[in-house]
């Protein structure tokens, strides 16, 4: 059960192709993700405190240090050692474009 102010994030990974990309100040190769999700509650940020697998490529997402960011704007979450950076628009299912890059 989610705390007030945190984020329920049901997002369906599909591993599409590796792609060439500017990925801060570095180009390097990045693998394109695309993410059907539905934000429930606010959109926040903050590093991803748990991503719990319930079905076949479907996770449960919760953050810490929830706060508001700006509707469709991109924001940068930490999860199994990958860095996400997403556009989404809140309240709404839709496909979203992520660049995961492996931290090492």
């Amino acid at each position: 059960m989610l705390r007030p102010g945190e984020l329920k994030w049901l997002a369906i990974f599909s591993q599409d192709e590796k792609v060439q990309g500017k990925y801060g100040s570095e180009n390097k190769l990045v693998e394109k993700l695309r993410i059907r999700c539905k934000f429930e509650q606010t959109a926040t940020s903050g590093r991803i405190v748990d991503a719990q697998e319930i079905t076949e490529n479907k996770y449960v997402i919760k953050f810490n240090k929830p706060q508001p960011v700006v509707i469709e704007e991109d924001f940068v979450v930490e999860v199994n050692n990958a860095l996400l950076s997403v556009t989404g628009v809140l309240g709404k299912p839709t496909e979203i474009h992520v660049y995961c890059k492996a931290l090492k």
